[in-house]
């Protein structure tokens, strides 16, 4: 609000209308940032096998996941060339509401973390970038202008991650150096 409030009394100042832009005297409030929970694989292969056969199929779920699109993207079917509009069980169109709250059922008949639908596109965004995705190729796919962005809001440091990074920064300090001797006490 703050942001649109000053750019509002900037116009007016600028046409007269107003004499100075009373918001760029004051500092914008903070916004906190939502707490952001993804799952590790094994909270996916537990939910996974209760979406098989689920009214809104296990297509919407592996969607989400493997493009990291966002709910409205997904169930108005508009993303970019993608052609696909998902129904419920008549044949019309998936609500957001109840989205959340077959999502949520389905979350507490897995036993896994309760997420939101939006957490699922920045699990996506962590796997491809766990799994070696370039960020600029992982930014692009969720159509990011920016790597930084990318990198801020959806980069996610997995315990997976910071076993890799010990591993490898591991390597870098033995390469070339003979290994320990190792004696029997």
């Amino acid at each position: 609000m703050h942001s649109i409030r000053h750019k509002a009394l900037k116009d007016a100042e600028g046409l007269g209308l107003v004499a100075f832009n009373a918001a760029a005297r004051v500092s914008p409030p903070s916004v906190p940032m939502p707490t952001v929970r993804t799952w590790q694989a094994e909270h996916y292969l537990a939910f996974l096998p209760r979406t098989s056969g689920d009214h809104y199929g296990e297509a919407l779920w592996l969607l989400a996941l493997a493009t990291g699109m966002r709910e409205g993207e997904i169930l108005a079917g508009r993303w970019r060339d993608l052609d696909l509009v998902l129904p419920n069980e008549r044949g019309g169109p998936i609500w957001p509401r109840n989205l959340t709250r077959h999502s949520n059922l389905l979350q507490e008949r897995s036993g896994v973390l309760r997420l939101r639908f939006h957490d699922l596109r920045h699990m996506s965004a962590t796997i491809a970038l766990e799994t070696g995705v370039p960020v600029k190729v992982a930014a692009e796919r969720l159509g990011h202008a920016s790597t930084r962005f990318t990198r801020d809001i959806y980069l996610h440091v997995s315990p997976h991650m910071r076993n890799e990074a010990a591993t490898l920064i591991g390597q870098a300090l033995n390469s070339g150096r003979p290994k320990p001797a190792v004696t029997k006490l």
